[in-house]
């Protein structure tokens, strides 16, 4: 925990990856509880006050297995938590997703998400084509860049929620919270233990979730 919140004071780019010790990563767990069980608290008494409502009360079994468990750990991670290693593979592989996202909501008319994925993919193929000087700006930027993701990363699970109107669209951010707190241990696995590690501990997460 105190190596999680020293880094979070000012998180660094790094090369190498450290393995984690199955007590680290329990660790990981039980600072994730132990930040959310108060907020969550918190939110269910908002969200009964104003009419909010989670998309999963909703959804079925097999969706909630679908979306929750098999899609969302592996295919947010590949969006928010690949680039926090910049590379030209890595570039290749976010770009290629992002242009699947953008036919698949082009198929489906969705104009807002049609804008953002066709500047996202714009933005990407720069990076690409001037990895070097991207690659510069994007360590020497490191630190407010990883708290930019991880805020992005909260902010699209506002989705998640059902009863959004003028009136209480301000409460909005507060739905945020739990899934930035996420991205942050998300972002601080990723970048010290690697890829895979913040699939499995976001897939542990979900789990929880879907079980609760």
């Amino acid at each position: 925990m105190v190596k999680f919140l020293s880094y979070l004071k000012n998180p660094i780019y790094k090369e190498a990856y450290i393995r984690p010790t199955f007590l680290e990563f329990i660790s990981y767990i039980f600072i994730y509880f132990i930040a959310i069980i108060p907020i969550g608290v918190i939110l269910f008494l908002v969200a009964r006050g104003t009419g909010f409502e989670n998309k999963q009360s909703i959804l079925t079994f097999q969706e909630k297995i679908f979306y929750g468990i098999l899609f969302a750990p592996f295919v947010e991670e590949l969006l928010f938590r690949l680039i926090l290693r910049i590379n030209k593979k890595n570039l290749i592989i976010l770009n290629i997703s992002v242009l699947v996202l953008l036919i698949f909501f082009i198929i489906k008319r969705e104009p807002t998400r049609i804008v953002f994925y066709s500047l996202l993919t714009i933005c990407l193929s720069i990076c690409l084509i001037y990895i070097k000087q991207c690659k510069s700006l994007f360590i020497k930027y490191f630190n407010i860049i990883f708290y930019i993701i991880a805020g992005l990363f909260g902010l699209l699970h506002i989705y998640n929620y059902l009863g959004i109107n003028l009136s209480n669209f301000i409460l909005t951010p507060l739905f945020a919270i739990p899934q930035f707190v996420l991205g942050l241990i998300l972002g601080y696995i990723r970048v010290n233990n690697g890829f895979i590690y913040a699939v499995l501990f976001h897939f542990l997460m979900n789990l929880s979730l879907l079980v609760s």
